[in-house]
């Protein structure tokens, strides 16, 4: 996509309301990173279907590892998402909810 300053203002009015409901920028490091890792995941997987389906076409890299890599991966987020605290989950997970609208109202 391009870059265009109002996303950028607007990310920062949602990290700094962010901020003002939970008053800790721990939790909001944390979970930025949770929805990094949520990121993750599907890419993951994309990479093993997309290997599998699409096995005829000629590549233009050669995956040492094969799909060993991606499902080391995914066991990683899977690990690193269970140790992430309940109430951090519930706050990605509401906030994800409530984006949603706006993603879609964009497309």
């Amino acid at each position: 996509g391009r870059f265009m300053p109002k996303n950028n203002l607007f990310s920062a009015r949602i990290a700094k309301v962010g901020l003002s409901l939970t008053g800790s920028f721990k939790y909001l490091i944390v979970a930025s990173v949770m929805i990094s890792i949520l990121q993750y995941i599907p890419t993951c997987l994309a990479v093993i279907v997309l290997r599998r389906c699409r096995a005829e076409r000629e590549r233009s890299y050669r995956m040492p590892g094969g799909y060993s890599i991606p499902a080391v991966a995914l066991a990683i987020c899977g690990w690193l998402i269970c140790h992430v605290e309940l109430t951090v989950m519930v706050a990605t997970a509401i906030a994800i909810v409530l984006s949603l609208p706006f993603y879609f109202k964009r497309r």
